[in-house]
């Protein structure tokens, strides 16, 4: 993505800016995760069992803790 935005005439003390002052709830976007993949999976799964499929869904998807 650097690369790109580089080859496009950008310069590269430019990007590292503008991306470090990027900020994220990441708390908040987990949180709608879990309850997509809760309402997804309590269909077919429940107690124990769903509590693992959702948590291995999370790090499948990048979510860490």
């Amino acid at each position: 993505m650097l690369v790109n935005l580089i080859n496009l005439g950008y310069l590269k003390s430019d990007i590292l800016s503008c991306l470090n002052n990027i900020t994220v709830e990441e708390t908040n976007l987990k949180e709608k995760e879990i309850e997509k993949l809760r309402k997804k999976y309590s269909r077919k799964y429940e107690g124990f069992e769903l509590d693992m499929i959702i948590k291995r869904k999370l790090y499948e998807k990048g979510y860490r803790n």
